[in-house]
C-alpha cells in the first residue's frame, strides 16, 4: 500500500502504479477517481513525496469531476533513483517521469498543478509538450 492511502475513505477508487523508467528507476504513483473524467496531475516539489498532496485535497478534485494522478519524485517515498550510484538528472528527467506516469495512468493530457520545483516541471511540460497540457496551476514557484 502506498503512503496516504490508509487515510482515504473506504470504497474510494484508488489505483497504485509502478512505472519503470529506462534508466532503471521506478516511479510510485497513485490514480484516484474514474479515468473517464479529465485528468489532473499533481507535481510536488523536488524533495516531496506524493503525500504532499493531502488525500482530502485529492478527493475534492475527484468530487469536482477530475481524476487525480500523483506520484513520488525520484528518491522520495517509494520511488527509486535508478541503479546504485545514479542521481537525479534534473528537470528534463523530471518532465519525462511525469509524462511516463500520465501514460501509465491512461491520460493523453492533463491539467497540471505544480508546487515549487514541480511548477518548473509543469512549465517545461507546457513548453515542450503543449499537446499534453490542458492548463497550468502554479503554486509557490517561479518561471
Amino acid at each position: 500500500m502506498l503512503k496516504g492511502m490508509s487515510q482515504r475513505m473506504p470504497g474510494a477508487d484508488v489505483r497504485a502504479l509502478r512505472v519503470e523508467r529506462p534508466d532503471g528507476g521506478e516511479i510510485a504513483a497513485e490514480v484516484i477517481g474514474s479515468t473517464e473524467h479529465p485528468a489532473v496531475v499533481l507535481v510536488a516539489g523536488g524533495e516531496c513525496s506524493m503525500d504532499w498532496w493531502r488525500p482530502e485535497f485529492c478527493d475534492l478534485l475527484v468530487d469536482r469531476g477530475l481524476y487525480v494522478v500523483r506520484y513520488d519524485q525520484r528518491g522520495m517515498g517509494e520511488t527509486t533513483l535508478g541503479p546504485p550510484g545514479t542521481r537525479r538528472d534534473g528537470l528534463p528527467v523530471a518532465v519525462d517521469d511525469a509524462l511516463a506516469v500520465l501514460d501509465a495512468a491512461g491520460a493523453a493530457d492533463a491539467h497540471w498543478v505544480g508546487f515549487s520545483a514541480g511548477g518548473w516541471v509543469a512549465q517545461l511540460a507546457a513548453l515542450d509538450h503543449p499537446d499534453r497540457v490542458r492548463a497550468l496551476t502554479l503554486v509557490s514557484t517561479s518561471p
